[in-house]
């Protein structure tokens, strides 16, 4: 197979109009809401889906090697401060941790991302990255994962994709024997784990922006929300720590709503019923890709019409395909707002390293015959690769020192992969919880409309919403 050349110029999808600083925002309700920014028009059909890997549990055999060899643009050269090229000598390891039943997108955004880094941008402190991989679907299997490469002296540290099964134990398990950082925080352990750190919210930080741009980012202002969330720990702790906390300090009417994980179309229309959520006008859905499906198939038998802000498996490719199967051509439902990290990969930006992403996901697609899905948690996973490998670049011959990449890890300010803002670990703290392992403090909402992406808050025109000020 011909390799892709080395790009050697920025991306070239060019920068989106009114794009400005990261700089700190909170929601200004004096502003106009929403605030009507440059549209960027959406392609008429969804983006195809990875197969899903293999849900072995507690796997960590090494990664197949694959013959995608993405393009590197000078954006990533520069992010990363890398020189073009192939990696050489001994792999530095890099232990994989991620639940592949839900979000196969992850493994698969950190393959592409390490083949890149390795074909084209010399690696790691000029040495080739090996992901090794350990599935997680039970607790057991956490402890497994985490006992497995905590152990394994081959192992420089570990990485987490995303996983919401035993994470407690995981974290437990692991100690402080090697370096975790996690792409997308999900659950509570997540966000107030001592030995891990993330570079982004996660699950906490967008949920809690959500709730505070329906507080304070549409007008009208809603007189009922109906609060979609799943019947899961994870879940109810983000309603326990943010979601609920918020609302009710604003005064809004709140009707909560367990759905089951699985997203039973029938049990999640008859909770929405049951539950008196059918008549609220405004909905936020913390959910799934299954229950995402499940809640729109819901609003359209019960004949309603509600504002909807979403969670980022909203604007999954699983839903664009469900709508296509019911003849709506659209990649996700017209009018909803989504949660990102402060940048979308449906909005172009240069300065984010939004359009080096896109350029990587589009030479990757070209050279292999398998279909990528590029979408879900996969641009922050991706992210989160390339800036492990930025870290060790600035380590060089310390690269797999534990305690050196500890320290990297640690004091890194950012600016960071499609996260907006500064970066400080440690120093977020939502609604009065501090949260010990985040690094990153804003988010951003987009919205679908028309057959176009609207940057409503978030980086591209300066307005994330700042998670501190919450």
């Amino acid at each position: 197979m011909t390799r892709p050349r080395l790009l050697i110029v920025p991306a070239l999808l060019g920068l989106l109009a009114g794009c400005s600083s990261d700089s700190s925002t909170s929601v200004d309700s004096t502003q106009p809401k929403p605030v009507e920014t440059t549209a960027v028009t959406a392609p008429a059909a969804p983006e195809t889906t990875a197969t899903p890997t293999s849900t072995t549990p507690a796997s960590t055999d090494a990664p197949t090697t694959t013959t995608t060899e993405p393009a590197a643009s000078q954006w990533l050269l520069d992010y990363l401060g890398a020189a073009p090229g192939e990696a050489a000598g001994e792999p530095i390891r890099i232990g994989f941790v991620n639940q592949r039943s839900f979000s196969p997108e992850s493994e698969t955004a950190a393959r592409i991302a390490v083949d890149t880094l390795n074909t084209q941008a010399s690696g790691a402190a000029g040495r080739p990255i090996e992901l090794v991989p350990c599935n997680v679907e039970t607790e057991a299997d956490a402890t497994a994962c985490a006992t497995s490469l905590a152990t394994d002296p081959s192992v420089t540290m570990i990485m987490v994709g995303a996983f919401q099964a035993g994470n407690a134990a995981f974290y437990a398990a692991a100690g402080t024997a090697k370096p975790i950082l996690v792409a997308t925080g999900l659950t509570a352990s997540d966000f107030l784990s001592t030995t891990s750190q993330t570079f982004t919210v996660g699950g906490a930080g967008v949920v809690a922006g959500l709730a505070t741009f329906i507080v304070d980012g549409l007008s009208p202002a809603p007189q009922q929300v109906g609060v979609l969330h799943l019947d899961s720990p994870a879940g109810q702790a983000s309603v326990d720590l943010f979601i609920r906390p918020i609302l009710e300090r604003a005064g809004v009417n709140a009707v909560f709503v367990p759905l089951p994980v699985d997203g039973d179309p029938a049990a999640v229309q008859a909770a929405i019923s049951s539950s008196g959520a059918a008549t609220a006008d405004t909905m936020l859905l913390a959910l799934n890709v299954a229950n995402c499906i499940s809640a729109y198939d819901a609003f359209t038998q019960l004949d309603i019409d509600p504002t909807v802000v979403a969670v980022g498996p909203c604007n999954s490719v699983g839903v664009g395909e469900h709508l296509a199967g019911l003849g709506v051509n659209d990649p996700v439902p017209d009018g909803w707002y989504f949660g990102n990290n402060g940048y979308s990969s449906y909005i172009p930006n240069s300065e984010a390293g939004v359009d080096a992403y896109n350029e990587i996901m589009d030479a990757a697609a070209a050279a292999t015959d398998t279909p990528i899905d590029r979408t879900g948690l996969a641009p922050i996973t991706a992210a989160t690769t390339f800036t492990i490998a930025k870290l060790m670049n600035s380590l060089g011959a310390a690269a797999t020192d534990p305690a050196a990449l500890r320290d990297a890890i640690v004091t890194f300010e950012g600016p960071m992969m499609f996260q907006a803002g500064p970066i400080a670990c440690g120093k977020t703290v939502i609604v009065g919880v501090a949260l010990t392992a985040v690094c990153a403090s804003q988010m951003g909402v987009h919205q679908y409309r028309d057959g176009s992406w609207i940057p409503v808050l978030d980086g591209n025109n300066g307005r994330a919403i700042d998670l501190n000020a919450i």
